[in-house]
C-alpha cells in the first residue's frame, strides 16, 4: 500500500535535471534552461534543509549532554556541511551529528580531522558492521559466501559474527577500520581456514568519535 511518502536520490534528481532540460531544447533554449534553474535551486534548498536540520540535532546534543561547545576546525565543519546535506539515510545523519558533537566537547578531546573524509565514504550496512563490532560487542565480520543480493545485518549471536558482502570487506579494509585474519580449519573434519575481519584500533578510534555516550 502506498504510504504517501516518495523517496527521491539527489542522483536521480540530478538525470531528471538532464533528461528533461534535454527534451525541452526542441521547444525553447530558455525554457529549458530556466527549467534546469529552477530544480537547481529546489535541490540546493533540499541540501540546506539537511544542513539545518543535523545542526539541530547537533545543538540538542550538546544542550542534554550539557557542555559549552568549543570552536569547530574548519577542515571539519566545510566537509560536514557539505557531506551532510547529501546524506538522505536516518542513521547516517545521527552518525555526523554525533561526529561533531563529539568535536564540540571538550571533554572528548577530539583533535584527528580525517574523520569526516572517513565518514563519507561509508554507507549505512557499513557503518552497522563496524558498530557490530564495537557497539554490540560482536566479535567477528565474514564475507558472505552467496551469489544471491547479501543480507549485510545477517548475525550468529552464538558466535558473534556477521555475513558481510566482499564489497563492503574492501572498503573497510581500503579505510584501514578493519583487519583480516582466519579461524583455523579442523584437519581431522576437513574444514579449512576461514576468512573473517576483525575492528582495527583506528577503526575502533573512528566508531568511538561518531558514537555518543
Amino acid at each position: 500500500m502506498f504510504d504517501g511518502k516518495i523517496n527521491i536520490s539527489s542522483e536521480t534528481v540530478e538525470k531528471a535535471i538532464d533528461t528533461l532540460s534535454d527534451a525541452l531544447k526542441p521547444i525553447t533554449k530558455s525554457a529549458s534552461e530556466e527549467f534546469g534553474l529552477y530544480l537547481a535551486e529546489n535541490i540546493k534548498m533540499w541540501r540546506v534543509k539537511r544542513q539545518i536540520k543535523n545542526v539541530k540535532k547537533v545543538v540538542e546534543n550538546c544542550k542534554n549532554s550539557g557542555f559549552n561547545p568549543k570552536q569547530l576546525n574548519l577542515k571539519v565543519l566545510f566537509p560536514y556541511l557539505e557531506n551532510v546535506s547529501l546524506e538522505e539515510d536516518e542513521e547516517m545523519q545521527d552518525a555526523w551529528a554525533n561526529l561533531i558533537t563529539n568535536y564540540l566537547d571538550p571533554n572528548e578531546n577530539l583533535t584527528l580531522t580525517v574523520y569526516p573524509d572517513i565518514l563519507r565514504q561509508l554507507s549505512t550496512p557499513e557503518v552497522k558492521a563496524l558498530e557490530f563490532l564495537y557497539f554490540y560487542k560482536g566479535i567477528y565480520l565474514q564475507v558472505e559466501e552467496t551469489k544471491d543480493q547479501p543480507n549485510t545485518e545477517q548475525t550468529n549471536d552464538k558466535l558473534g559474527i556477521m555475513l558481510i558482502s566482499f564489497e563492503i570487506s574492501l572498503n573497510l579494509l581500503r579505510l584501514d577500520l578493519i583487519d583480516a585474519g582466519y579461524i583455523p580449519g579442523d584437519m581431522h573434519s576437513g574444514t579449512d581456514n576461514v576468512k573473517v575481519f576483525t575492528l582495527s584500533e583506528f577503526g575502533e578510534q573512528f566508531v568511538k568519535a561518531c558514537t555518543r555516550k
